[in-house]
């Protein structure tokens, strides 16, 4: 997902991996409605012949936030193709994206503003625990996450790549032409894997069949309190005998043949 605001001059948006020979946009997709597109040989999102700046079709009109979601195909062949889901969203107040994941090295997210507040920032946070670890600077508008109180886990359900972190909904307001304004975040603060153990140095299996699954676990004494597993895993084997040993890089899961 991406967040602008009103008033912004650039866009960016490109499709990863860029391998495909051309990219198509389904019936539904209304950028145009908002002076946009997509370039259909690169993907990337772009303004529209005409516009050099977010919310260009309404002059004279007061913007309102809107949300866009768009299915992109990307065609590498006649027989090949991917789809993915684009959602662009724009309003008065952003922080770059719908979803901000607090790490060891980011702990801070800068506010973009179409126009200056006139008023200190507020902001309100579900479940009721995320107040403790998000903080909302009244002045600038921008958001920090303590890392060491976000051990007081509150959840956020629905997203499987963020299975187990902390997390919560937090709505920023402020005033822009005598009206309040308000965007809403998801703020997480995974605890990542530090240490993890498969129960067994070894793996058996007879002739012709499969050993046990070997899977792996996160070995912290507190790893009930929402820890957030690896999304890829790795291996590198050097077997002493003639047999195939499989590995899922997405679970760590493994067993012998």
């Amino acid at each position: 997902p991406e967040a602008v605001v009103f008033g912004q001059t650039s866009v960016e948006a490109l499709p990863v991996p860029r391998t495909a020979t051309f990219y198509s946009v389904d019936e539904k997709c209304e950028l145009a409605s908002q002076g946009l597109t997509i370039n259909s040989a690169t993907g990337a999102l772009e303004f529209a012949a005409g516009c050099t700046e977010l919310g260009c079709e309404r002059v004279g009109f007061t913007p309102q936030p809107f949300e866009i979601k768009c299915t992109i195909t990307a065609h590498q062949s006649p027989t090949l193709s991917a789809k993915t889901t684009f959602v662009l969203s724009a309003n008065f107040i952003s922080y770059g994206s719908p979803i901000l994941v607090a790490t060891s090295s980011k702990t801070t997210f800068p506010v973009t503003l179409a126009l200056p507040m006139t008023k200190p920032f507020t902001m309100s946070c579900i479940p009721s625990q995320a107040n403790d670890w998000v903080s909302i600077d009244s002045k600038t508008g921008d958001l920090s996450v303590d890392l060491t109180k976000a051990k007081t886990l509150s959840g956020l359900t629905g997203d499987e790549g963020m299975k187990g972190a902390g997390g919560g909904i937090c709505t920023v307001f402020n005033n822009v032409l005598d009206q309040e304004r308000q965007t809403t975040v998801l703020v997480y603060a995974p605890r990542e894997w530090s240490s993890f153990a498969y129960g067994s140095a070894s793996l058996y299996a007879t002739i012709g069949e499969y050993s046990s699954t070997l899977t792996p676990t996160f070995m912290e004494a507190d790893s009930t309190l929402g820890s957030t597993p690896p999304t890829r895993f790795s291996a590198a084997c050097k077997p002493n005998i003639d047999a195939d040993f499989d590995f899922d890089g997405f679970t760590g899961i493994g067993e012998l043949n």
